[in-house]
């Protein structure tokens, strides 16, 4: 064999595979680059998405809201023959809250609120709820809303080159986002005590935290005030409406936006029970009225213990007539 012409034989076979792995080795290279810059993208559309997610979150607050409480289901349901001591103790205070609920007692408005309702879950919608009761039918509820830095002071977008566009938050639109997410607070909150008490209307007051230029501290100032009847808002497409735009709506003083020449909030005076033209303080309450509205409740539990317990003669006077 001819040494030279097995070692050209043999040169050219190492060139071939030598070839070939560069070959895959720049391929290699390739769909690095490529994937990198999937990666990159991804990474930029996520971070993009999550931008706008979080504004929708900020303006969707009112899109949620807790199941209605059963109060009559409360008075007219029956013990299970399980039931322990405990669990019977509990059926018995809320039955008898209950009763005091369907008949207008603040008192038990209060307890409601504190023991039953959501609030303190709603992280959303900020701090320091209050409350008021001035008549059986109409609630008044104060909130401090979240501040200003609850809104991205930057905004965030994809350019066409799949990178992420960072820059500062137009102030007109830092605004509008803070003024839907103060509304959308507002309609979540009267939802909220709509599902809960039978009341026909609520006041809903916002305040936020500012600095007042005379003292230079940090306070608190009323920014919008609204009365809400639960006719009005149950008629609401709460999955397509603009939460600022929904106000017109109803009777309300303020917008919570800033003044554009001085650029502080716009203080205002709540509305209240007074105010309001339909409005029925505790005090003139109409005891004709109490006691239609108990009757028919009355004859609604009567329906229901009815239906429940056929072979049982009804008994409408589970709620006293005043």
């Amino acid at each position: 064999m001819n040494p030279a012409a097995e070692y050209k034989r043999f040169e050219a076979a190492r060139k071939r595979e030598e070839r070939a792995a560069l070959k895959r080795q720049r391929e290699l290279e390739r769909a690095l680059k490529e994937q990198a810059k999937r990666s990159a993208l991804e990474q930029a559309k996520l971070e993009v998405e999550a931008f706008e997610n979080s504004i929708d979150v900020l303006l969707s607050v009112h899109k949620d809201v807790s199941a209605p409480f059963d109060w009559i289901g409360a008075v007219t349901a029956l013990a299970s023959h399980a039931a322990t001591p405990d669990e019977i103790q509990s059926r018995e205070w809320l039955r008898s809250l209950a009763h005091r609920v369907l008949t207008g007692d603040p008192d038990a408005y209060e307890t409601t609120l504190l023991e039953l309702s959501s609030f303190g879950e709603m992280s959303a919608l900020g701090s320091a709820l209050e409350f008021g009761f001035p008549g059986p039918t109409l609630l008044e509820c104060t909130v401090v809303v979240n501040g200003l830095d609850a809104i991205p002071v930057e905004s965030k977008s994809l350019t066409a080159a799949g990178k992420v566009s960072t820059k500062p938050m137009p102030k007109a639109r830092f605004h509008e986002i803070y003024q839907d997410h103060v509304c959308s607070c507002v309609l979540r909150l009267a939802r909220e005590v709509f599902a809960l008490l039978p009341v026909a209307d609520v006041i809903v007051t916002a305040r936020v935290r500012m600095v007042d230029s005379a003292t230079g501290h940090e306070v608190e100032r009323p920014v919008l005030s609204v009365a809400i009847p639960r006719q009005g808002l149950d008629a609401l497409d709460f999955a397509r409406l603009d939460p600022s735009d929904s106000m017109a709506n109803f009777r309300c003083r303020g917008d919570a936006m800033v003044s554009r020449k001085s650029g502080d909030f716009v203080t205002i005076d709540p509305l209240h029970a007074a105010d309001l033209a339909d409005a029925v303080p505790a005090a003139e309450c109409s005891l004709a009225q109490l006691r239609a509205r108990v009757h028919d409740m009355s004859l609604e539990i009567g329906k229901r213990r009815n239906a429940a317990t056929p072979r049982r003669a009804s008994r409408s006077d589970d709620l006293a007539i005043l």
